[in-house]
């Protein structure tokens, strides 16, 4: 249908996509917003710390209320408007890196940070606001598995091959299940008790 170039350097990640905006990082310090129908650049964002190991690439952005959402190696989460490409905020509140994950009615958006936590943010708010941080007990943790929601379960794979369920809501630990000895992708749920 079309294709784009511009983007200087690989791409890793999955796109974030709506209507209007096809958003993705990519391995030359940028973050790129397209033209859903027909390719354009409609805008380019970098973190600002210079370095191609800064680059928001291995993340996979989330669309929700209006918004981007972030978390690069620099250990910062960043909100930006989908349409202009405006920062809206960022925060080093947690230590973050990479690993981000939204859910489908755009309430919350999760996000691992890199020792023992998940956390759930308010994706409505023009801050940083924690809806629950549940210290979890993986240690430390730069996997680049993205945490997922489903049907009211967010799962998360950790480097050391843990995997977790937690309650969306309240961020209680529902269970967790040692699958091997090393990091797991990011998981695919079928129901509220199993994932691939």
């Amino acid at each position: 249908v079309w294709a784009t170039g511009g983007i200087e350097a690989f791409v890793e990640a999955r796109p974030a996509v709506d209507d209007s905006t096809v958003c993705v990082g990519a391995w030359d310090e940028s973050l790129y917003a397209f033209g859903r129908m027909d390719g354009r650049l409609k805008w380019k964002w970098s973190g600002g710390r210079p370095g191609r190991l800064y680059s928001p690439a291995a993340c996979w952005p989330v669309f929700s209320n209006g918004k981007a959402f972030i978390v690069a190696p620099d250990r910062s989460m960043t909100s930006l408007d989908i349409g202009s490409g405006n920062l809206i905020w960022r925060s080093s509140k947690h230590q973050v890196r990479e690993s981000i994950g939204g859910i489908s009615d755009g309430e919350r958006v999760y996000i691992r940070t890199m020792r023992d936590s998940l956390v759930a943010l308010d994706a409505k708010a023009g801050n940083p606001a924690d809806v629950w941080v549940l210290d979890a007990g993986f240690g430390y943790d730069i996997n680049a598995a993205m945490p997922v929601e489903h049907d009211g379960v967010v799962f998360y794979g950790t480097m050391r091959g843990l995997l977790l369920a937690v309650d969306a809501k309240s961020g209680v630990l529902l269970w967790k299940h040692r699958v091997g000895p090393s990091p797991l992708n990011t998981v695919a749920p079928v129901t509220r008790n199993r994932v691939v």
